[in-house]
């Protein structure tokens, strides 16, 4: 602080620091001195709301309150206690406009400076917790109606966000009710620092990460705007998003994975929880390298499970894609191309015709031939066009589409 102001004045940092220090003191004399004359208010329970409207009469009343508010706060022993005091205060707040207004204000600083210190916080939302599950709580905390709403709509969003402790409970009534709007800006601002820092956000797990930046990126949206600004949160979520897309990353994913198919599920998690045109592509390539690898067309030509299964397995893959890759250069090209290779599993193993000449109930067979043919356990492509002809030649017009 005082070097910038020496270079702001042209002056030493040594008299910036004795400048400084005269202020200091002037302002511990004043309240001494208040403080003998019987001036700092004691305040009781019950006795806030009287306490505030008397002190509306003083010129001072703001720094005289916050006197008064700071002794009571030392009486606590610790931070998730002086949380606490404040929320006890703010109950007990008046309803005279002009004495809550300075009662409101006057609450803001100590609450502020607690949750916006890394100690403060901690006693608060929780000691354990990682980056990610910080940024969680952040919002939680922030945006504690918006979180319950998401997570009414998206069940299982709700495993992520725990239960919170009786103070934050507190202050996210406080927020929700339009209280301390200081203070949510400021929470709104840690999250978005949390998701733009360096490193992991759940460092023990690549998947765990993945999940909860879907996780964050779902509330920070619902939470935009007002204390969020709309192009803040969507640079954040983006940033944290060219981290899932990063060699580091990817590789640490793919660390173990047993084969080709495996390897494209995990990579199309990636292509499904990434934002921002960049990082979306990027996830793109990887997804569309491992599908034309010569390691992935030789395990569907010979799959282990069958090569009924397989094809089932490429129509999750060619749906995925869909959804995921939409509008991505070179997806309906990919697509093409799962296709196709469900039409060689077919043509090297027989599947269609195996399942024409099969000795079963005619109902079941259509059923089998109209889901391959609607694109449901075949690919759109070859398979699911003889499948659909299969489904004529029964009587059943069929043909395929794509969910």
């Amino acid at each position: 602080m005082a070097v910038p102001a020496a270079l702001a004045r042209k002056t030493s940092v040594h008299e910036i620091i004795r400048s400084l220090q005269r202020v200091v003191d002037e302002a511990v004399a004043t309240l001494l001195r208040d403080d003998k004359q019987g001036r700092l208010p004691e305040i009781e329970r019950g006795t806030f709301a009287q306490v505030c409207i008397d002190l509306l009469k003083t010129p001072d009343g703001r720094y005289l309150l916050g006197a008064g508010v700071a002794r009571g706060l030392a009486q606590a022993e610790s931070w998730n206690a002086k949380v606490q005091v404040v929320l006890d205060l703010l109950a007990e707040a008046p309803t005279d406009p002009a004495a809550r207004e300075l009662a409101l204000s006057v609450l803001e600083q100590p609450i502020s400076e607690i949750l916006g210190s890394d100690v403060g916080l901690a006693s608060v939302v929780g000691q354990e917790l990682d980056r990610g599950g910080l940024a969680l709580a952040l919002i939680r905390l922030a945006h504690g109606q918006v979180v319950e709403a998401v997570t009414r709509l998206h069940p299982s969003l709700a495993s992520e966000a725990s239960p919170p402790s009786e103070v934050a409970a507190g202050v996210m009534r406080c927020l929700d009710q339009g209280m301390f709007p200081e203070l949510r800006i400021d929470l709104g601002k840690r999250v978005l620092r949390e998701l733009q820092a360096p490193g992991r956000l759940r460092p023990d797990s690549v998947a765990a990460e993945i999940e909860l930046t879907r996780v964050l990126a779902v509330m920070l949206t619902a939470s935009a705007g007002g204390s969020l600004p709309d192009d803040e949160v969507r640079d954040a979520i983006v940033e944290r998003s060219r981290r899932l897309v990063e060699p580091g990353f990817i590789n640490t994913l793919l660390e173990g994975v047993a084969s080709p198919l495996a390897e494209g599920a995990a990579l199309l998690l990636v292509l499904e929880n990434v934002a921002g045109d960049a990082n979306r592509l990027r996830a793109f390539r990887l997804v569309e390298a491992n599908v034309t690898s010569a390691r992935f067309s030789t395990e569907t030509l010979d799959p282990a499970n069958g090569p009924e299964t397989m094809i089932l397995d490429l129509a999750r893959f060619y749906r995925r894609i869909a959804r995921a890759g939409a509008g991505v250069a070179g997806a309906e090209q990919l697509l093409t191309y799962i296709g196709e290779l469900a039409g060689r599993i077919d043509q090297r193993h027989g599947v269609i015709k195996g399942l024409t000449n099969a000795l079963m109930p005619r109902p079941k067979k259509l059923e089998l031939f109209q889901r391959m043919a609607s694109g449901e356990t075949a690919p759109p492509g070859p398979v699911a066009e003889q499948a659909s002809a299969a489904t004529r030649r029964l009587g059943v017009q069929g043909g395929p589409r794509v969910d």
